[in-house]
């Protein structure tokens, strides 16, 4: 039987984990396998991974983690900062295959693999360029000791190979994956509405939303929309938030949901989904959207849920183009036709995005190296 090291960044209710989370539950299922997950963090989704996993563990204390990690990223080279406790424990193990989710667990990937050099090494990468930079500023030089890398869309394949020169026989794409939904609107009567979600952050594009929004309120008043931003305001953000939305004259026109278990129900209700995002390679937000049948707007070469949309679910507008963005919400406000023909289009396209689906190819790809 084949023992795996599965390494998560957190556990927290966000894409990368709750794609891992799946696949080890589809894994746990269907496959004789014995996984083993370390946490460097927690989250609402814990208990969910001891759960699932065979052997769990995580680094202790979370400030202990920050603090080491700030001081990990002014080197160049992976320095084992970590416990020696945390790591006896896991190299007690002999792995057959490491597999590093996010380039956040990248670091602790190569402390274990240095000892463990026969497993096979597999970084599944959830970010593009820019992140990766901020998250993993050694990337380049750690990414010549993986074997394989797996990445969620083209574009994300695309960039590592022309930022970081990694080979393309060294790279899979397998896109991102979630639960089948099954969701029943509840209100027949409403405003249209707009709808974005994610944790409100630059990469999420937070701010950009505000600026749709406040677009549309001033040049589009007579339009009656509602726009709602559905996940997490950080603490550091709220007070900024709050500041933004009352110069900008819009602090009655959003409303913010919170950290939501469930979004889809909220999904339901959109008319059209806007992915804000800078950099999101293939957010699962986008994906349970597209299943439900909405229009999803986005920006060129910042998402890699352009390759399913293919501006027959939804527009692709010029990076960062508020204007283009909010013309386009109004478009569909105004041609109920072209808003259902888009998204009866993503509703087909992002059917198959799910567990039962995708965990097969995933699994030859990192187990059975096909």
């Amino acid at each position: 039987m084949k023992k795996i090291l599965f390494i998560t960044p957190d556990a927290s209710r966000t894409g990368a984990p709750l794609v891992l989370l799946l696949f080890l539950q589809w894994l746990s299922k269907n496959k004789e396998v014995e996984i083993h997950l370390t946490a460097l963090r927690g989250g609402d989704l814990e208990e969910d991974f001891q759960e699932t996993t065979d052997y769990f563990v995580r680094l202790p204390g979370k400030k202990m983690f920050d603090r080491l990690r700030d001081k990990f990223k002014k080197t160049r080279f992976p320095i084992n900062r970590y416990p020696k406790d945390f790591l006896k424990k896991l190299n007690q193990n002999s792995y057959d295959l490491i597999y590093a989710n996010t380039v956040s667990a990248l670091e602790l990937g190569v402390l274990i693999h240095n000892k463990q050099p026969n497993a096979r090494f597999i970084v599944h990468i959830h970010e593009l360029p820019t992140t990766i930079k901020l998250l993993c500023p050694q990337f380049e030089i750690l990414s010549k000791k993986i074997d394989h890398f797996v990445c969620p869309s083209r574009l994300v394949s695309k960039s590592i190979r022309e930022v970081y020169r990694i080979p393309q026989n060294r790279i899979s794409v397998v896109y991102e994956f979630t639960r089948a939904l099954s969701v029943t609107s509840a209100n027949t009567v409403k405003k249209f509405q707009v709808g974005a979600c994610g944790t409100f952050h630059w990469r999420k594009g937070g701010d950009i939303f505000l600026q749709v929004v406040r677009y549309i309120n001033e040049y589009f008043s007579e339009y009656e929309i509602e726009f709602i931003w559905i996940g997490k305001i950080p603490e550091q953000e709220k007070t900024v938030l709050e500041g933004d939305l009352e110069k900008m004259g819009i602090k009655n026109n959003i409303r913010f949901t919170g950290l939501v278990t469930d979004p889809e129900n909220l999904f339901s209700e959109l008319d059209v989904f806007l992915l804000t995002s800078r950099e999101d390679p293939f957010p699962l937000a986008a994906i349970e959207a597209g299943m439900l049948g909405k229009p999803i707007l986005s920006f060129k070469n910042a998402t890699g849920i352009n390759e399913i949309t293919k501006n027959k679910g939804g527009f692709s507008v010029p990076y960062l183009s508020i204007e283009a963005m909010a013309t386009k919400v109004i478009e569909y406000y105004k041609n109920t036709d072209l808003k259902q023909k888009h998204g009866n289009y993503n509703a087909a396209a992002f059917r198959d995005f799910i567990p039962e689906k995708v965990c097969p190819d995933l699994y030859k790809i990192i187990v059975e190296n096909k």
